[in-house]
């Protein structure tokens, strides 16, 4: 049978108000026998499941305005709880309209053990799973922070002394021994306020959570309609409160969020806060936002698929004739009874009766609310609901435009204040269309940042500022991450760049390690020793070229030295004819120019960077055979081989992005001239002792043969000695 055919077969429990009074002192019998009557036809797939749900919708205190759908919203939780929960009806148990006795007799006193449900779940052979709902007001207490459920017998102001406490009722569900779980759902708010109007002045906050106590907190779980300072709000159009209409949605399977067959506490309030949150937003113009508590950290499953599906939401037919009827006939008994006390009743009942034949839908009434609300007259939330803050209001208003005063409207009246309701209507709705452009903006705007910056690249983040243009609201943010993200991305391993026009063009070489010198050859070349280089570095990607040291001896700061290039051309030969000397000039001059620490190569990074990653294996880093046009010696099969130099990059570059590592001019380095390995530094500083008045020389040059252009050959030559086959490449250190 489908969830539709069930809901038509099931008889539905229509008790007067004083008849349910009359047998909720018979609920405790009720549970033994199982006379509460239920939908028919569910499967019982939870016997051991128990329920009490609660509809308090009219209040006996005249100032207290009727809760509209809370028996429609306790009928539709009681549907759900029988057929997507499976309890089975004799155990789910209903309350219209509970006094004061009926709910403390329901959940237990302070400092007893009894309850109705501790009764119901006693007479089962096992645990049970325990759900209360709630609908109805709610009230703060005058002090200590706490909320009340309102009995319909209880004044708001007396609710301290005789309301429902929800830490007690939190407490005594807490303590149900045989209790599996305990889910609760309070469709209340407690402000002290309500939808329909405001109920208590001068109350202290409710703080939600703080009604946990800390023994139920492992067993408990609460859902409630609003925060602590919040109203909780109606929908008009589905006749249930926002809350239930929402959260039953949810329950139904809308709230599976990961499709995994079932509906977590966690996210029931994720859609509640992206559903109801947002009609009531809509709705009301005001905040509406659920509060879960749970235990910490825990999964509260709420609802589970049956059979791989959750069962279509039954919908309840629309509020009956009969209600209807019934409304009409206390009104009429209200203009009767004013009928025999005649005058100024007399006056206000007729009135009452001709502002009901306007027949003012929900959207006029709203927009009356509205009209004197632009005046200056406060009527709280513009909900439809013409509550005594609405009548006295109108009051003000007739009386300010020397109308009769009775807080009831005539029809001039009502298009007057409508059509300037109306006016307010269309001014907040551009405004509200206003806001949601913005906050749509707003939203792609977070969105596009938060890609940004995950990708944290400059690309990203100038992409960001590109396409969002004058809506960028990360954009100062943005800026600052872009500076980080190239400050770090110019110094990635394989990153190039120039620190000025006239610099050597550097290029940044990863830290790492490898096995430094060669046992075949000679032996100033060993022992082979493992050098750890920890922090990347900046090395040139050309030797310094002939145009780079003329911009130096231009600006005066290479003693004016200009070295003879033998007639083979300047530009981007490599510079030659300079001493090791004349190289230190060279990058203390970089480094005054650009405030950066220029160098040159240690040795050890020097064979680092030449290898390139290849290791002790092979004698150049495209193997051990010279091969053909690889590079410039005499016999490496290029055009300038035992002639000249070669113009820099005329060879291909290895991994790390060098070019003519081996051949075309030897290469100074910084370190002192040592026989051997024995002693040598094993983390890339410059060897700084031994002989230092002369320096090693590596890399060979365009009159060598092949094998002195090895990675691992070493030369070296007094630090003044100038000479047509030797020339230098330079180093950075990179700051953090």
């Amino acid at each position: 049978m489908t969830a539709e055919a069930a809901s038509r077969a099931a008889p539905v429990c229509r008790r007067s108000t004083e008849m349910l009074r009359q047998l909720s002192r018979l609920v405790l019998l009720a549970f033994a026998a199982g006379a509460v009557c239920g939908a028919a036809g569910a499967e019982v797939r939870n016997p051991n499941g128990v329920a009490v749900i609660i509809g308090n919708k009219d209040y006996r205190s005249p100032d207290v305005p009727p809760v509209a759908y809370a028996h429609r919203d306790a009928e539709a939780f009681k549907r759900y709880v029988i057929e997507v929960l499976g309890f089975d009806p004799d155990n789910v148990f209903e309350l219209r309209d509970a006094d004061r006795g009926e709910i403390f007799k329901a959940f237990g006193r302070r400092g007893g053990t009894m309850s109705d449900l501790w009764a119901g779940l006693a007479r089962l052979p096992e645990g049970g799973d325990v759900v209360v709902y709630y609908s109805g007001h709610g009230v703060p207490g005058r002090e200590g922070g706490k909320g009340y459920l309102l009995p319909v017998n209880v004044p708001p102001r007396a609710a301290q002394e005789d309301g429902y406490p929800l830490d007690l009722l939190y407490e005594k569900l807490g303590a149900l021994d045989k209790a599996r779980s305990v889910q609760v759902f309070l469709d209340a708010c407690f402000s002290g306020g309500s939808h329909a109007g405001f109920l208590v002045q001068g109350a202290s906050p409710v703080a939600m959570s703080a009604a946990m106590p800390m023994e139920a907190a492992d067993k408990v779980t609460v859902l409630t309609a609003a925060q602590g300072s919040q109203l909780a709000s109606w929908d008009e159009e589905a006749e249930h409160g926002l809350f239930t209409h929402h959260l039953l949605d949810a329950l139904y399977g809308k709230g599976d969020r990961d499709r995994d067959g079932r509906v977590t506490a966690d996210e029931a309030r994720a859609y509640l806060d992206s559903h109801m949150s947002a009609a009531a937003w809509l709705a009301y113009a005001r905040e509406q936002k659920a509060v879960l508590l749970k235990t910490a950290g825990a999964e509260v499953v709420l609802a589970s698929a049956v059979d791989g599906a959750f069962p279509a939401r039954p919908v309840l037919g629309p509020v009956s004739v009969a209600e209807r009827e019934e409304t009409k006939r206390e009104d009429d008994e209200a203009f009767a009874e004013a009928e025999r006390q005649g005058g100024e009743e007399r006056l206000r009942a007729e009135r009452k009766r001709e502002e009901k034949a306007l027949g003012l839908g929900l959207s006029e009434r709203k927009a009356v609310q509205r009209g004197l609300s632009s005046l200056g007259l406060g009527v709280g939330p513009a909900d439809g609901v013409f509550g005594h803050r609405t009548r006295a209001a109108l009051r003000a208003w007739q009386e300010s435009k020397g109308l009769e005063v009775t807080g009831y409207l005539t029809r001039e009246e009502s298009e007057a204040l409508i059509a300037l309701g109306r006016d307010v209507e269309r001014r907040l709705k551009a405004e509200a269309e206003r806001k949601a452009r913005e906050a749509k903006r707003k939203r792609a705007d977070d969105e596009a940042f938060a890609r940004a910056k995950g990708e944290g690249t400059v690309a990203a983040l100038d992409g960001y500022l590109s396409l969002c243009g004058e809506w960028c609201g990360h954009a100062e943010e943005a800026k600052r991450l872009r500076a980080e993200a190239e400050e770090h991305e110019r110094f990635l391993p394989g990153k190039k760049f120039r620190d000025c026009p006239e610099c050597p063009e550097l290029v940044v070489a990863p830290s790492g390690s490898y096995m430094m010198g060669s046992t075949s050859g000679n032996s100033d070349a060993e022992p082979v020793h493992r050098v750890t280089i920890e922090r990347p570095f900046a090395v040139g990607v050309y030797e310094v070229t002939f145009a780079e040291w003329d911009a130096c001896e231009s600006d005066g700061g290479c003693g004016g030295y200009r070295p003879s290039d033998r007639g083979w051309g300047r530009g981007k030969r490599p510079v030659i004819n300079v001493s090791w000397e004349d190289a230190q000039r060279y990058v203390r001059w970089l480094s005054r120019k650009t405030g950066e620490e220029y160098r040159l190569l240690s040795e050890s990074e020097w064979e680092y960077v030449a290898r390139a990653g290849t290791g002790t294996g092979t004698r150049y880093w495209w193997g051990d055979d010279v091969g053909w046009n690889r590079a410039n010696c005499a016999g490496c099969g290029g055009r300038w081989d035992g002639r000249q130099t070669a113009p820099v990059g005329s060879f291909s570059a290895n991994a790390f992005g060098l070019h003519d590592v081996h051949g075309n001019v030897r290469e100074w380095v910084e370190d002192c001239w040592n026989r051997s390995y024995h002693g040598a530094p094993g983390d890339g500083r410059a060897w700084t002792t031994g002989n230092c008045s002369r320096r090693v020389l590596r890399g060979g040059s365009w009159s060598y043969l092949p094998w002195y252009l090895r990675s691992a050959f070493r030369g070296t030559s007094s630090s003044g000695y100038r000479v047509v086959y030797a020339g230098f490449r330079v180093a950075r250190t990179l700051t953090p």
